[in-house]
């Protein structure tokens, strides 16, 4: 089997993370993107990535993408997942949202003559070392730079790491990417380069299923609750390197209109409606690694049809119904590691079957039924502990997903006043304050769940126009866009 790999953006090799990085603080992450071949022409598929920064004089590893065989030469024990598309992959190297995937010290770019290495499976050949060794001095000098030019911008700083900000300005011809294709001051848009701003069909679910809620852990994308025939119970696995389902512990109390949410390798399914108690409280917590479920804390505040996102470790319950005219404000944050539940300033205006995702430290709930479809978009802010309205989607809907990927928040599927149920997914540029439509949804649904894992979008399961149960599972990938600093 042939490899090869080819940088997309020629000598630059390594280019910065999110265009939110040229306007606030700069994430210690680098976008690497590159081509892979497979005997000789452009893989398609799923990949699997290792990746080291490598002092070239000792040959010793200075980061792996796990974490592993720091201070050696071998290969990194476990894979980044990655999807290829006409042989282009894109990664955030130091994003600790990835599975597999530690951060980034500053220290690794205190040798100016560190190299990427990259190791690529397609899964059914063996792991290969892709030649040659990307020389990644120019990333670090751009890091540096723009670091420079925000500070500069921000009148925060003078000097960065001793060094005038205007010494260290990006020089022309430096690039940085986005998930949006709003052109950032002082860059010229070139071009979409990678992910295809499209939808794919992937396996079908092993059940037909509505109101369930979705979580990641591990790169594996678990299905939990919801409304299946005869139970709401189900927990099943899918598995985007196989596209393949697996069933799994059966959650201890049946719900749907449950949410969930993953932090440290255990996934949280909270609150929902059951067959004995229409408003719950209940948490219960997920250990993929024993296939096991164990009883957590409960809910201060009983109610289902809630959304939840996790910040620094932290799971913000947000709004939600708990009664039929009761629609809810409340915020309650849990504390896995205390096994504590703690109450946080309301929500501006109270909703049910809303949907929530984080960017950084602020928290975006998005939608839901206010008495109606609503469009709502409000920010919450979590080291604040303050709310504030953004700019609201271009048509109300209740019963949405939503899910946040490179900085930008997609909203989903749900129910509108208009269309009824929706294909709709838009866009939300938290630094723009502002909304774009991409590639509908291919099924059209309601009740729809969301996760992201490897760098697409899959919503899954949800009910159809006629309100029977769906098992369908559709990936999407946005597309990646490059700017050229001026």
């Amino acid at each position: 089997m042939e490899k090869q790999l080819f940088m997309a953006i020629g000598v630059v090799g390594l280019v910065l993370v999110g265009l939110s990085s040229a306007y606030g603080d700069i994430p210690l992450m680098i976008n690497h993107q590159g081509l892979v071949k497979v005997e000789g022409f452009p893989f398609d598929g799923t990949g699997y990535f290792r990746f080291a920064i490598v002092d070239p004089d000792s040959g010793y590893n200075v980061w792996t993408n796990d974490g592993t065989k720091l201070g050696t030469s071998q290969t990194p024990t476990d894979a980044v997942t990655l999807p290829v598309v006409k042989g282009m992959y894109n990664v955030r190297l130091g994003d600790v949202s990835i599975p597999n995937m530690p951060p980034i010290s500053s220290a690794v770019f205190d040798d100016d003559n560190v190299v990427l290495r990259v190791w690529f499976s397609d899964g059914s050949h063996g792991t290969e070392l892709l030649d040659p060794d990307q020389v990644i001095t120019s990333a670090a000098y751009a890091y540096h730079a723009l670091t420079a030019e925000t500070a500069a911008i921000a009148g925060d700083a003078d000097t960065v790491d001793g060094q005038d900000a205007g010494d260290l300005a990006m020089p022309p011809g430096y690039c940085i990417v986005g998930y949006t294709a709003t052109t950032p001051p002082g860059y010229t848009y070139v071009g979409a380069m990678s992910g295809t701003n499209e939808w794919a069909a992937k396996a079908a679910m092993i059940d037909t299923r509505k109101a369930c809620a979705a979580a990641v852990v591990n790169g594996v994308i678990y299905a939990t609750g919801g409304d299946a025939s005869g139970t709401d119970a189900l927990h099943d696995a899918y598995d985007p390197a196989t596209n393949s389902w697996t069933r799994k512990a059966s959650l201890p109390t049946g719900r749907r209109s449950l949410a969930a949410a993953a932090v440290d390798g255990v996934i949280y399914a909270i609150g929902g409606s059951s067959g004995s108690t229409a408003y719950e409280t209940v948490n219960e917590a997920y250990d993929p690694v024993g296939d096991s479920w164990s009883t957590k804390p409960t809910m201060p505040t009983g109610r289902h049809s809630l959304a939840v996102a996790v910040v620094d470790g932290v799971i913000y319950a947000i709004g939600g119904r708990s009664s039929p005219s009761n629609y809810l404000t409340v915020n309650e944050a849990y504390d896995p590691v205390g096994e504590s539940w703690s109450t946080k300033e309301p929500m501006l205006l109270g909703r049910y079957g809303l949907a929530a995702a984080a960017v950084g430290e602020t928290i975006y709930a998005i939608g839901g039924d206010a008495g109606v479809p609503s469009p709502a978009n409000q920010a919450y802010d979590t080291v604040a502990n303050s709310w504030s309205t953004k700019a609201p989607m271009p048509a109300g809907r209740s019963n949405l997903a939503a899910a946040s990927l490179g900085g930008i928040v997609y909203a989903i599927g749900g129910t509108s006043a208009t269309d009824g149920f929706e294909t709709a997914n838009e866009a939300y540029d938290p630094i723009a304050n502002s909304w774009s439509t991409r590639a509908p949804m291919p099924t059209r649904r309601t009740t729809v769940a969301a996760a992201v894992a490897g760098g697409q979008i899959y919503a899954i399961a949800g009910t159809l126009e006629n309100g029977t149960r769906s098992n369908a599972t559709e990936a999407y990938a946005p597309a990646v866009y490059l700017f050229r600093k001026d």
